[in-house]
């Protein structure tokens, strides 16, 4: 059977453990034990050093040299008395008797030994950091006769016989090592057993639930955290049906409710494959892809790749078989906003466009219709104010009334032969290098004075001063002016600040128009720019409803955008785009 890898993991490291914790004690050992065991054979020596200064002091010449060097010496047959090497001195330094094994040059460096002997000093050889000969232990002894230092005895023991006994527990140490990790191996085995099991289990359990299976639960019958990850993944497996379940139940509703709208709905994947297209769609347009689910209409395909690589929203009119299609093309995003491919809606807009058409040519009528009865309105004017009402203050006030109403619905009338004449195209515009400087300052110092009249502040960026050379139409950009700072002054209140700014970079100018004053809503935005809507009903008869309307158009003849942003209370910016000239 195939052992499992976290299994082999954790025998490995036990083994590694025991074999690496053996090695260092054994190495940890070896440091510290010369040390030691160097300690305690001078322990030993101590004692019989004392007791052998002790003969020699209270025997003095009667002790025999030979038996003070047999007691001293260990000979080949080992039948020395103290079982160690040794050397007796005089007061003056000389040897009185040593053991035959100990060279002169073992005892290199030792004068300073003797010196400090017999001053009286009972030395070690751990007295000494470091000593010439490192291959001994030795102790010193003075000998005194009553208070008189008459000399001095050395006893010495060969390193390697101290350390005999290190040898032979590293030694077992290792054999040890050897003979336990089997033991451990198998131990380990055992108890790893135990908990990569269920662990293993639970891995083709959770290998079931991720294709599907949610039907398998693990056992979590095992103690500890084992048990608690069962726990955990059937909770999962429970969580996640429920989930998946509700998820394919919205999707079902959404695809019915695609697939039941009247509009034609595409979604591509970021490669360009079609991944849904409902039935209105294909009512429309038939089938717009091929069996690999690519779009086969080339300006449908390059849409959703600039879509797709731009991630902003495109908009395009087409025909296709004496239908009018509107497509808008936006970017789709996944849930954690990382862009997942583009979604496509096409409306059939031909009825729209003819009903426009027709609400076009109502208007233009209407307006011809209201320029007779306009004409004979203000043609009573001076009848009036010559004496039909006799009271001057009421023929006054009335004068004004009319006068005021005649001028508004003739604002009204150009105003809808503008937007007609320019939503039929019947006009043309020629475009012309402009310095914007001077068409900006000059709307600047007009707008200065009308809104000091009116309670308002008006302001100039400095960079409308360095605005580059455009190539655009003079008149009609004054007139998007005008229209927009007219409102900007219309619609704030009093106090407020209007500003002008302008900012452009290699191709084009955008010039803003600004306000600190009550700002449109959310809900109005979208309709500003649509005929006769007035996001403003408290001041819907300060204006015919129409100037955005007007310059929408007018700047869409000249190639150019429009766009508005605004939050309630902070009021308003329309930014609006000019081509810099050679661009």
């Amino acid at each position: 059977m195939k052992h499992s890898a976290l299994q082999v993991r954790i025998i490995t490291v036990v083994i590694a453990t025991v074999i690496l914790t053996a090695l260092l004690t054994t190495f940890f050992f070896g440091m510290v034990s010369s040390t030691t065991f160097s300690r305690i054979k001078e322990q030993e020596l101590r004692p019989r050093a004392s007791a052998v200064a002790t003969l020699v002091s209270r025997y003095g010449n009667r002790l025999d040299d030979e038996i003070l060097q047999s007691l001293i010496d260990i000979k080949r047959d080992d039948e020395s008395l103290i079982g160690v090497y040794g050397m007796v001195i005089d007061a003056g330094g000389n040897v009185l008797v040593k053991s035959d094994i100990l060279a002169d040059e073992l005892l290199i460096g030792f004068n300073t030994v003797v010196q400090r002997t017999l001053a009286g000093e009972a030395l070690n050889t751990s007295d000494f950091e470091w000593f010439p000969s490192q291959d001994i232990v030795f102790v010193s002894q003075p000998i005194y006769h009553g208070e008189e230092l008459i000399g001095a005895v050395f006893l010495f023991v060969p390193l390697f016989e101290a350390m005999a006994a290190l040898s032979s527990l590293i030694g077992a140490l290792a054999m040890s090592l050897l003979i336990g990790i089997p033991f451990i191996f198998l131990v380990t085995y055992y108890l790893t057993a135990n908990i990569v099991n269920p662990l293993r289990k639970m891995r083709d359990d959770a290998m079931a639930m991720a294709a599907g299976n949610f039907k398998v639960r693990a056992s979590d019958e095992w103690r500890g955290e084992v048990g608690q990850l069962g726990q955990s993944l059937n909770y999962m497996a429970v969580e996640l049906e429920r989930t998946i379940s509700e998820v394919e139940l919205e999707k079902k509703r959404l695809m019915h409710m695609i697939d039941g709208i009247g509009e034609g709905i595409v979604g591509v994947d970021m490669r360009g494959r079609v991944t849904h297209q409902n039935p209105a769609l294909r009512e429309m347009m038939g089938n717009i892809s091929d069996e690999n689910g690519m779009l086969t209409h080339e300006e449908i395909r390059e849409d959703f790749d600039t879509v797709i690589s731009s991630r902003e929203e495109r908009t395009r009119q087409f025909t296709v078989a004496d239908k009018l299609i509107r497509m808008t093309v936006a970017p789709l995003h996944d849930d954690k906003g990382v862009l997942a491919g583009a979604v496509a809606l096409f409306s059939d807009i031909t009825q729209a466009e003819r009903l426009e058409r027709t609400r076009r040519d109502y208007v233009a009528n209407v307006s011809h219709e209201f320029r007779s009865p306009l004409t004979a309105v203000r043609g009573l004017i001076e009848p009036l104010r010559d004496g039909l009402v006799r009271d001057e203050e009421t023929q006054r006030r009335y004068y004004d009334i009319i006068l005021r109403e005649i001028m508004r619905l003739s604002r009204l009338i150009n105003d809808l032969m503008e937007l007609s004449r320019l939503q039929s195209g019947s006009i043309s515009v020629q475009k012309e290098s402009v310095d914007m400087r001077e068409l900006l300052g000059d709307v600047c110092e007009r707008y200065a004075q009308a809104a000091q009249e009116q309670g308002r502040l008006f302001g100039c960026a400095d960079s409308v001063w360095n605005c580059p050379v455009c190539n655009t139409n003079p008149d009609r950009i004054e007139q998007v002016l005008v229209i927009l700072l007219d409102n900007a002054i219309k619609y704030s209140g009093e106090g407020c600040q209007i500003g002008l700014d302008a900012e452009w970079d290699e191709e084009k100018v955008t010039v803003t128009v600004k306000d600190n004053g009550p700002g449109i809503s959310e809900a109005d935005l979208p309709y500003v720019f649509e005929r006769f809507y007035k996001a403003d009903k408290a001041h819907s008869s300060q204006g015919s409803g129409l100037g955005l309307s007007i310059a929408r158009e007018l700047l869409r003849w000249m190639g150019e955008d429009i766009w508005v942003k605004s939050r309630p209370g902070e009021g308003t910016e329309f930014s609006f785009t000019i081509r810099r000239e050679g661009r």
